[in-house]
């Protein structure tokens, strides 16, 4: 459990029912990321996203997460 302006927060147990780690019961880790692709400056892109939402694995507030990953021009791939 964590406090944030004087609210108290109880984040899920996942370590033999005794700690929170790496994000809980649920974790990002576990989490169906949508995927797009598209093309942007010429570069090939394929983003991830996930809406974590208020509450998930007791953490306060919505949290949008997208992560991109694009294939540059000279055959680099960039995050």
């Amino acid at each position: 459990q964590f406090h944030i302006d004087g609210v108290q927060h109880k984040v899920t147990v996942n370590d033999n029912g005794r700690n929170h780690l790496h994000g809980g019961a649920t974790g990002l880790h576990n989490a169906t990321f949508a995927g797009s692709c598209g093309i942007d400056s010429g570069q090939a892109f394929v983003d991830f996203a996930y809406t974590s939402p208020d509450g998930e694995d007791g953490y306060p507030g919505e949290m949008k997460i997208v992560a991109r990953y694009t294939l540059t021009n000279d055959n680099k791939i960039v995050l």
